[in-house]
């Protein structure tokens, strides 16, 4: 039986965890190695959830944690462990203890 384990929303959130700064749409792509067409949608989906909050600057959109936001703990409790998990499966001992 094959297990694939796929990124979770949350992952998408991952390059909030290392920084209290706005970050660029093309900088937060770049660290998930995926296409800013999917992040944007994830991003936009969490903004309208009042997670992150989004600027503007000319052709920049900028994102930034909204750490006012009811739900910050809960998201951040899930994108460490989207975090672990991924680290455990770069693992080689620990991803065949998984499986």
């Amino acid at each position: 039986m094959v297990k694939k384990i796929t990124r979770t929303k949350y992952g998408y959130f991952l390059p909030f965890l290392t920084t209290r700064e706005s970050l660029h749409l093309l900088d937060i792509s770049r660290k998930l190695k995926e296409n800013h067409t999917k992040v944007r949608k994830y991003l936009n989906d969490f903004e309208k959830q009042g997670i992150l909050k989004k600027e503007t600057k000319g052709r920049l959109t900028l994102y930034q944690i909204n750490f006012n936001s009811p739900l910050i703990f809960e998201v951040l409790v899930l994108a460490e462990k989207d975090k672990l998990i991924r680290r455990c499966l770069e693992n080689n001992l620990l991803k065949e203890i998984i499986y």
